[in-house]
């Protein structure tokens, strides 16, 4: 419970993960489709020329396609196993559970009265 878990705890590291785990799926598969395009020799002359026309294009395409693919596939599994694992019922968040308190509270006060026209 020390400041490093508290700091990895947070929820934003949920879809970063996600993500990071997809582009490490398609990785492979880009840098084939990518260096696969060259129909010449290749040869190393500068990092800078690599970078710029390798490296940024092989990590720029493998999270292109990650998005799409954490989006198809670990959202929707993600929903599936919810359910499954729920037994079918649907969950409620707490922020929906203090806006249905709310609604019913209005409700059952109704400082305007059911009919306009009285008012």
């Amino acid at each position: 419970s020390g400041p490093i878990n508290s700091f990895m705890s947070w929820h934003i590291w949920v879809p970063l993960g996600r993500l990071s785990y997809s582009g490490y799926l398609i990785h492979i598969p880009v840098m084939i489709l990518v260096l696969g395009q060259t129909k010449d020799e290749e040869y190393f002359s500068n990092f800078i020329g690599f970078f710029i026309t390798r490296a940024m294009s092989i990590v720029g395409t493998t999270y292109f396609f990650a998005i799409f693919w954490s989006a198809c596939f670990e959202i929707s599994f993600g929903r599936i196993e919810k359910l499954i694992l729920m037994g079918g019922a649907k969950s409620t968040s707490v922020a929906d559970k203090k806006v249905i308190a709310t609604v019913k509270e209005v409700e059952q006060e109704k400082p305007w009265g059911d009919d306009p026209e009285k008012q």
